[in-house]
């Protein structure tokens, strides 16, 4: 069950910031999930699983403004 204090889950290694991040990378520089695991301190299926969008769903690579 989720920690939602402050909207940070303490279990999870990986901040916002960085799934956006990995995102990025896949995207533009096509880094292995490998070489983004090693470098997250995460599994290479984590990466996978952002990747296909089962996991940090909520994260956009290219966020649209709300109006």
């Amino acid at each position: 069950m989720p920690n939602h204090t402050c909207g940070i889950d303490r279990r999870t290694k990986l901040s916002e910031e960085q799934v956006r991040e990995i995102l990025y990378e896949r995207h533009f520089f096509k880094t292995s999930a490998i070489d983004i695991a090693e470098k997250y301190g995460v599994t290479t299926q984590n990466i996978q699983a952002i990747m296909r969008r089962q996991i940090w769903k909520h994260i956009d690579l290219f966020p649209t403004e709300k109006s």
